[in-house]
């Protein structure tokens, strides 16, 4: 009886091979036991309360961003993404904030609007928490970005400041302070920025940052802060 041969160069592709799939099962063992940074975007008002009206309402306009944010992060598997509110739904704050928190949100990115009775008042900005030192490190990302491309958007904090009976001024500020902060931040624990995209009664950002392509645009930009954040 002849003895059979083994050719070492076949041994060692089955040992390569073998090696690969070993490879393989644990990288996959380890993409189910990781896990993955829960982002959750909230388009702020709805269509009970629209919030500021100009040449788009707010509601619309913040609907538009958080749907291609949303859609960016879900493509993304390094997210797990979460749509606080979709198109037809109205929340009250108490709502939103247990969806979030029913999320085990890492991160919330709460997309707001402006309004002034000038309008030539314009312009983004970032509304963090006082001493919440995850959302001051999105928002300062996020604001770089928008930097980057050209567009001025200073992180600081909003207060809400009585001026008469049942009527508040919002008050933004780049040094903390005290005093009762936008509802949201004040429902929900979880770290959370508030970006103000635009003025609704500026012709300039309305034209600019509205429409799909406008969206997308105000999207990407938030989006790759977040990547350059919770993506590595």
């Amino acid at each position: 009886m002849k003895k059979r041969r083994i050719h070492t160069g076949h041994l060692l592709i089955a040992v390569l091979v073998l090696l690969a799939m070993l490879g393989g099962a644990v990288y996959y063992l380890q993409q189910l036991t990781v896990k993955k940074p829960v982002i959750a975007v909230d388009a702020g008002h709805d269509d009970t309360y629209p919030g500021y009206e100009g040449y788009v309402r707010e509601a619309d306009y913040t609907l538009g961003v958080a749907e291609q944010l949303y859609r960016m992060l879900d493509q993304d598997s390094r997210f797990e993404a979460v749509m606080v509110r979709s198109a037809g739904e109205s929340l009250t704050v108490r709502e939103r904030a247990a969806r979030i928190e029913a999320a085990h949100a890492d991160i919330v990115i709460s997309i707001h609007a402006n309004a002034s009775s000038d309008p030539g008042f314009s312009g983004m900005r970032i509304a963090v928490r006082p001493a919440d030192e995850d959302s001051r490190i999105l928002a300062d990302a996020a604001a770089q970005r928008f930097a980057d491309a050209g567009w001025a958007c200073p992180v600081g904090y909003e207060y809400y400041v009585p001026v008469r009976e049942g009527v508040n001024e919002v008050v933004f500020t780049e040094e903390a302070g005290e005093g009762q902060g936008p509802a949201i931040m004040e429902a929900c624990e979880a770290p959370m920025i508030i970006f103000e995209g635009i003025y609704v009664t500026s012709p300039e950002d309305t034209q600019h940052w509205t429409g799909d392509d406008g969206y997308a645009e105000a999207a990407d930009l938030l989006y790759q802060a977040v990547k350059g954040v919770y993506g590595k």
